[in-house]
């Protein structure tokens, strides 16, 4: 995973060249965030990773047309947005998701640059985690990345569930510290009551 929250001007460019360990950095930088922008208008994990794999291919076959970043991510996340009114239109779904995004305009826009915000906001708190020493981190990425309880990360680390209650409680102390400097906690904490609901919950 990248362990920050931005891409240099030197990697673009080798991106641009079609350098596969630059479209990794991209990839690793922008994934998780689309996942999760999918996944608050399909509901379906599986489905929103599919689509954020489809948009990176797209994104690679057109990889010469992009300078920036910024362009990057417009593009990744006007091509998600684009699949999920696709689905939701060929399932014929009438769901809540649906009906914001397929409303006005300007109603759209507010509600996919809502979700946007918060898929960029979760790539700072990801990339917090990152950052934090390694017991810490795992039990961290356990929880929130493949969304593992107490007892099935003990079993994945072989430590006691109370010793991952432990560490997971002190990599939470250790993750509001470092997101309260950047004065991102207030932020953080709301979106993380997505995650107490359940990561895609509808």
């Amino acid at each position: 995973m990248n362990g920050g929250t931005d891409i240099n001007q030197a990697i673009l460019a080798d991106f641009s060249k079609g350098d596969e360990q630059a479209f990794r950095q991209v990839f690793d930088l922008l994934f998780r965030p689309l996942c999760f922008f999918a996944g608050k208008f399909t509901g379906q994990k599986e489905e929103a990773e599919d689509m954020a794999a489809q948009a990176f291919h797209k994104l690679w076959l057109r990889r010469d047309g992009f300078s920036s970043l910024a362009a990057i991510r417009s593009f990744l996340y006007t091509t998600v947005r684009n699949q999920c009114l696709d689905l939701l239109k060929h399932k014929e779904v009438v769901s809540h998701a649906h009906q914001q995004l397929a409303a006005v305009p300007g109603e759209a826009d507010t509600f996919s640059e809502s979700r946007m915000m918060q898929a960029e906001l979760l790539a700072v708190i990801f990339a917090e985690i990152g950052k934090l020493p390694e017991k810490y981190r795992v039990v961290l990425e356990l929880s929130f990345k493949e969304e593992l309880s107490v007892q099935e990360i003990a079993l994945r680390t072989n430590k006691a569930e109370n010793h991952v209650r432990a560490d997971r409680s002190r990599a939470l102390a250790l993750l509001r510290a470092s997101l309260k400097d950047k004065k991102l906690l207030d932020a953080a904490l709301a979106l993380w009551a997505v995650y107490e609901a359940g990561y895609f919950s509808k």
